[in-house]
């Protein structure tokens, strides 16, 4: 029976690590991204042109899926944040 715990125990990182890839990765595999969003709404709002390369490299989405990985799960890790909202920018509770 504890090898049994022991096992299943060891398996809760893996577990972890393979959902918060997957769930990252739907999030940024969807059609669309932040930048139509802020496009979008900037085109309602009678607002003039953007420019997508600029608000790419501000918002960190010019590096590649695992950099962007990467840095989202050390945030998580050191600082205990989950990110700023890209759609309100506002800042996830700690």
């Amino acid at each position: 029976m504890g090898a049994y715990a022991i096992r299943r125990l060891l398996w809760i990182p893996v577990t972890v690590i393979l959902t918060t890839m997957i769930v990252f990765l739907l999030v940024r595999f969807i059609p669309g991204n932040v930048v139509d969003i802020i496009e979008s709404q900037m085109a309602a709002n009678g607002g003039g042109t953007i420019d997508r390369a600029a608000i790419m490299k501000l918002l960190g989405l010019n590096v590649p899926v695992y950099v962007q990985y990467g840095r989202w799960v050390s945030d998580i890790v050191v600082h205990g944040s989950f990110g700023t909202s890209l759609r309100s920018s506002s800042p996830s509770p700690r």
